[in-house]
């Protein structure tokens, strides 16, 4: 039996754009928007409100996904948090049919100097002992990972397509297409035997 390959999802600033601390009006394009109608969604976390919006082209790029690989989420955020988002933002039938959910307790910490770094290393999914290889057998052959952070999936950089980090306050950041820009090089890949061959070059 021939699986759908897999594409492992960042969110923040890959997916959506959230913040605890927003601005009461927002520019968008020449006018002012109000909060009330610029996020996409809101929840709360120990007392704490966080506000949401969706990367442009979102809904299209999703629903693509689903319909043609396998969906993992692998975030650095808390597990409630990223509970929240997903629930927020992922219609139902394709929230059902996300393969895993990794959070920060799932990343490793590498402290260079003073500096931390998160890395995602895709390894664990591939390792021995994981319950994923028992039923679809990932490997570094048929999984793509999407991610804003160079540094998270620095370790298997063969498997990634990274994005530019977005945020809803930036000025343009309606006029974003690199959802569609990953849509694309996907498209073109999920056939394919191997999708280092396609992604190292």
């Amino acid at each position: 039996m021939t699986h759908k390959k897999l594409v492992v999802l960042d969110i923040d600033e890959t997916l959506v754009h959230t913040t605890n601390n927003p601005l009461l009006e927002i520019k968008v394009n020449s006018g002012m928007c109000p909060i009330t109608e610029c996020y996409d969604f809101t929840f709360m976390i120990d007392k704490h409100r966080y506000w949401g919006k969706k990367r442009p082209h979102f809904d299209t790029f999703i629903k693509y996904i689903h319909t043609n690989f396998e969906i993992g989420i692998w975030s650095a955020g808390s597990e409630d948090y990223v509970v929240n988002v997903l629930m927020n933002t992922f219609p139902n039938d394709i929230l059902q049919d996300i393969l895993f959910v990794y959070t920060f307790a799932s990343c490793q910490i590498l402290q260079i100097e003073s500096e931390m770094y998160i890395i995602k290393d895709l390894n664990r999914l591939w390792g021995l002992g994981n319950v994923i290889d028992e039923f679809r057998p990932y490997n570094n052959t048929n999984t793509i990972v999407v991610d804003d952070n160079p540094y998270t999936y620095s370790q298997n950089k063969d498997n990634a397509i990274g994005v530019n980090a977005w945020r809803f306050t930036m000025e343009n950041a309606l006029l974003d297409y690199d959802l569609l820009r990953v849509q694309s090089i996907i498209s073109h890949i999920k056939n394919s035997n191997d999708v280092k061959e396609h992604l190292n070059k």
